[in-house]
Formats: C-alpha cells, structure tokens, sequence
C-alpha cells in the first residue's frame, strides 16, 4: 500500500508526483521519494472510467482531499524514472505530447 501523505496546513502549494506500476508503485514529495514501494500487482488502469481513476479519495473513500490541483498531469505507458520526476515538475507542457494521456492546468 502506498503511503499515507502527511497533513499540511491551509494555503500551502505542495508538487506530489505518483508513479503507478505494477509491482512497483511510489510516490514523490517536490521529487523525492516518500515511504516504501508499493510491490502490488495488477493489470492495469482504464483512464476512460471513472472508477478506475481517483484523484484525492482513499481506498474505501474513508480520506477526501481538501484544496485544489493544478497542473495534474496523468502519463500513460511512459516509464518516469526519479531524475524525471526531479525536473519534470519544473516543466510547462501545454499540449499534446507523447505519453501524456490527461494534462489539467
């Protein structure tokens, strides 16, 4: 299981960056990684229903994200190593680009 993110006050901007794989998940805070891997397996996620993607609920809808994002970017069949995480958040990207499977500014 992916770890639980750490409750931060109001009005701050945070970059928290997932990289969802299966069998070896994690996630980033301002490119860092943050807690273990996840080593679930599963074959896949359908980016055309809603209810295989979520973003800011957790498992059993029992956590809600309060606040807003900006600049969400989901990556399809892209492989995002650390060093891409480090300086693909200093990255504008404003349109169609190979991988890039949902950009929401």
């Amino acid at each position: 299981m992916l770890p639980t993110l750490l409750v931060t006050k109001a009005n701050e901007r945070h970059h928290v960056a997932m990289v969802i794989e299966s069998g070896d998940s994690r996630v980033y805070i301002y490119g860092l990684r943050y807690g273990d891997n996840d080593t679930t397996t599963f074959d896949g996620i359908d980016l055309r229903t809603s209810s295989s993607v979520s973003i800011g609920k957790g498992m059993q809808g029992q956590r809600r994200f309060q606040g807003m994002t900006k600049d969400l970017r989901i990556w399809k069949n892209t492989t995002r190593t650390d060093e891409d995480i480090v300086w693909g958040r200093f990255v504008e990207h404003s349109g169609p680009e190979a991988g890039l499977a949902i950009l929401q500014k």
